[in-house]
């Protein structure tokens, strides 16, 4: 949809400097957990301006301001880019998938990552659902919207690929679960497996979620979301227990989750959901 941008600056030349702002703004906001501020904010707003090719600047009499005035944002787009790159881990994580091909599904499944920390973490989780002799807790913490729910769908659907015969989910509420159903389902085609062929969804009719999803590609297999507080009840059926946002349970329950299987955890560290210091602190 359309909308309005509206910058009070004192003068025009401020307008081509947007995007140095952020970082003069932020130094009344630091703090002692925070002393390093990145401000993304203005860099992120100027690449959306160059990329809409629908929009108009107007200054503060309402008239169209000419090309040349708003070629700010081209110049700074241009400067960004002939920035040395610090950071090459688009190229690991180039590298790592490119290694990694021949080793299916795992080849397939870690191209749908995004990042090099996400194919990493997957692959630890990977590693853990193939190796029979131990049980592993493993725990995935970062901040809010990093790809933690993307990494335990996709090592979900490889622990099917390997052979998982009862995987159990659980979480404070069923929509904590929409990121992670939805790459559970991209890891499934990347294995070329159809719905209603090689799986089938059973939805929850009074709540409408999912509650359970049978496979029989190979074998039958089974994932199943229970609330945090029906795992003890179920704790002889589970080959595969993941937690999603283990912060939010509370420590009564989560020590309750503990059993002789393996157990993928995630959780937010900072965000929504809390601190997530109980979780790091006392549980962990």
């Amino acid at each position: 949809g359309g909308g309005v941008i509206i910058f009070l600056l004192e003068t025009k030349n401020q307008v081509k400097n947007l995007n140095k702002l952020s970082k003069n703004s932020k130094i009344k906001f630091k703090s002692f957990p925070y002393r390093t501020w990145t401000g993304r904010f203005f860099d992120i707003l100027l690449f959306s301006l160059h990329e809409c090719s629908t929009f108009v600047a107007l200054d503060d009499k309402l008239d169209f301001l000419r090309k040349k005035e708003v070629k700010f944002i081209k110049k700074f787009i241009d400067s960004f880019q002939k920035k040395p790159q610090k950071n090459s881990k688009k190229n690991l994580l180039y590298e790592l998938v490119q290694n990694i091909q021949g080793l299916e599904p795992l080849g397939n499944l870690a191209s749908k990552a995004k990042t090099f920390d996400q194919a990493r973490a997957f692959l630890t989780f990977a590693e853990a659902v193939v190796s029979k002799k131990n049980f592993y807790t493993i725990i995935l913490t970062s901040a809010r919207g990093r790809g933690k729910s993307a990494v335990l769908g996709l090592s979900s659907a490889s622990a099917i690929a390997y052979g998982c015969g009862n995987i159990f989910v659980t979480s404070p509420h069923p929509e904590n679960l929409h990121s992670f159903f939805a790459f559970l389902f991209i890891g499934f085609r990347q294995m070329n497996y159809k719905e209603n062929l090689d799986y089938e969804i059973i939805q929850n009719t009074k709540f409408k979620f999912i509650e359970k999803i049978r496979i029989s590609s190979t074998h039958r297999q089974e994932i199943s979301f229970v609330f945090p507080h029906e795992i003890k009840e179920k704790k002889n059926q589970i080959e595969l227990l993941i937690i999603e946002e283990a912060a939010a349970i509370p420590e009564e329950d989560f020590k309750t989750l503990l059993g002789p299987y393996n157990i993928f955890i995630s959780s937010t560290n900072s965000g929504y959901e809390g601190s997530g210091r109980t979780l790091c602190v006392k549980m962990l």
